[in-house]
């Protein structure tokens, strides 16, 4: 593991794995998406959604 998520800790990472989690020695925080990173998992949400109306396979927000 060479970064976690802000707030997350090595033994909340560990706890959810069913294997050793090994760390590197000079572990970072995790950087925050970029603006054109979050408009396209947004973009792609929207696509899914989209693609999977009437079909019963959505999910209710």
């Amino acid at each position: 593991m060479m970064s976690l998520h802000p707030g997350v800790s090595r033994a909340e990472v560990q706890a959810t794995c069913g294997w050793t989690v090994k760390f590197t020695d000079a572990l970072e925080e995790t950087p925050a998406p970029r603006a054109l990173e979050l408009k396209t998992l947004r973009d792609l949400q929207a696509r899914i959604k989209a693609a999977h109306a009437g079909t019963g396979k959505e999910k209710a927000a």
